[in-house]
């Protein structure tokens, strides 16, 4: 099973506003490290503007290496 599942699962609990529903589904999602959409999504539930940012920075480091190997 792809990550891809999950992540649309936790997307629709966060829509119905039950994020904390979301989260093990959204953690499922973000095992697989080519689903930034995942990290995007936690980024959104991070309970501060600091833990968000890192979330995303994280987030565009992945997107980097997974950039940087498919260049190779």
């Amino acid at each position: 099973m792809t990550s891809r599942p999950s992540l649309d699962i936790a997307e629709d609990l966060c829509r119905r506003r039950r994020p904390r529903e979301a989260v093990p589904y959204l953690q499922k999602a973000m095992k697989d490290p080519r689903n930034l959409d995942a990290w995007v999504e936690a980024a959104f539930l991070a309970p501060n503007l600091d833990e968000s940012m890192e979330t995303l920075k994280f987030a565009e480091e992945q997107g980097e290496d997974i950039l940087s190997c498919s260049a190779q």
